[in-house]
């Protein structure tokens, strides 16, 4: 179901504070991992503040059951009604633990990266830089090794995995500039 938002506009000021305000107040996205409560809420937030054109995002809850718990999806009704109160474009599915959304400030980048097939697109539509892009498009042997990549992250603060994306090795300090921007976005909110 995709749907339009009521306006389209990175928000600023006091429209962005308001926005935020309903997104750390709402029950929903809050991530079923004990280490990462907030972790999708920062995707919509950096996609509310205009710095990721689109984000994948899921919303789900425990349920205790015989022998344990599980996730399962939250309502997608209720979960539209939010992304609808913070002005975003949207596509909902469902699976068997989430309700899935991609979310978007316009219709047309929803579109869009439903229709992408290419993982250059893909990552251009997420928000990473080019460079790192056409990197992960040409393969291992152009991105950072794992190791070093985290101890990049490790040096620069950068404890939330929402703001990390595969580093390339020829421009890994420019791209990291990129990671420490959305960080010091989500610290201002206390998302980070």
């Amino acid at each position: 179901m995709l749907t339009n938002p009521p306006h389209s506009n990175t928000l600023k000021g006091k429209d962005l504070q308001a926005k935020t305000r309903v997104l750390l107040d709402s029950p929903y996205f809050t991530g079923v991992t004990d280490n990462y409560p907030f972790s999708e809420k920062r995707l919509i937030y950096l996609v509310l503040a205009g710095l990721k054109p689109v984000a994948e995002v899921q919303s789900g809850h425990w349920e205790v059951r015989p022998g344990g718990r599980e996730t399962v999806p939250d309502d997608p009704a209720k979960v539209g009604k939010l992304l609808d109160a913070l002005g975003l474009a949207y596509n909902l599915a469902s699976s068997k633990h989430a309700t899935l959304a991609v979310v978007a400030s316009t219709p047309e980048l929803v579109e869009a990266y439903l229709q992408a097939t290419e993982l250059g697109e893909i990552g251009r539509l997420l928000g990473y830089p080019e460079t790192a892009v056409v990197a992960f498009c040409a393969g291992e042997d152009e991105l950072l090794p794992p190791e070093e990549f985290a101890k990049a992250l490790d040096s620069a603060g950068l404890q939330s995995p929402e703001v990390s994306f595969r580093l390339s090795r020829r421009h890994w300090k420019e791209e990291l500039e990129q990671s420490k921007q959305w960080y010091a976005a989500l610290q201002e909110v206390g998302l980070a």
